[in-house]
């Protein structure tokens, strides 16, 4: 099948096959996909009281700014945290400002931002 081929073939394909064969290649080719972001915990009601230790476990948000002198290990840390695909550390790398890590686990948050820190890359927490 030469190239023209598999894009008339993929031109031709429904959105559900066309996500149902990506998934079937991921799976096929061993990648690994992300697995729960966020925690999303419903906020209290306008003038309630907030509940106890509420100002030391809310959600702490990584975005990655730079990649800094060391792409590839910086690629390799997201892969090993996050457990992103290839394609998807290669479009973190390349956005101005892309959102990592939204968690309430402070400590897991706290080791990717060290580890991204040893590559020098940039990191905003937010």
């Amino acid at each position: 099948m030469t190239i023209e081929e598999l894009k008339d073939f993929l031109n031709n394909l429904t959105v559900i096959e066309a996500c149902k064969l990506a998934l079937d290649l991921e799976d096929a080719w061993g990648v690994l996909r992300p697995g729960k972001v966020r925690d999303y915990r419903p906020s209290p009601a306008y003038g309630a009281p907030m509940p106890p230790g509420w100002d030391r476990n809310y959600a702490v948000s990584y975005y990655l700014v730079a990649a800094g002198n060391n792409p590839l290990g910086v690629m390799s840390v997201l892969r090993k945290h996050l457990g992103w695909s290839l394609q998807q550390v290669k479009a973190a790398l390349q956005q101005p400002r892309m959102l990592l890590l939204t968690t309430e686990h402070r400590q897991q948050a706290r080791a990717l931002a060290d580890d991204l820190k040893a590559f020098k890359a940039e990191i905003q927490e937010g």
